[in-house]
């Protein structure tokens, strides 16, 4: 979804204005941006708690498959946290 200038309009290519009506947080198929970019991932599971979304099957087989490295991630960034803190 994007503001396009020219057209001076909302383009909805991949229909997401009707995932969000839906209550649905999904991605494109080639899900390649996860993977370069694990904080998506946790940004994710974030707003479906916090929206109250639910995830597409397809995304949360891949944070599934994907959880040990996530996980690392999250550990990381609460060791950061905690030495900004203390």
């Amino acid at each position: 979804m994007y503001y396009n200038i020219k057209k001076q309009m909302i383009e909805d290519p991949l229909e997401g204005i009707k995932d969000l009506k839906n209550g649905i947080i999904k991605t494109p198929l080639i899900i390649h941006p996860l993977k370069k970019d694990l904080f998506r991932s946790i940004r994710i599971m974030k707003e479906s708690a916090q929206y109250s979304f639910r995830i597409s099957n397809y995304l949360r087989l891949y944070i599934k498959n994907n959880i040990e490295e996530i996980n690392v991630l999250i550990s990381y960034i609460n060791i950061e946290i905690f030495k900004r803190i203390l």
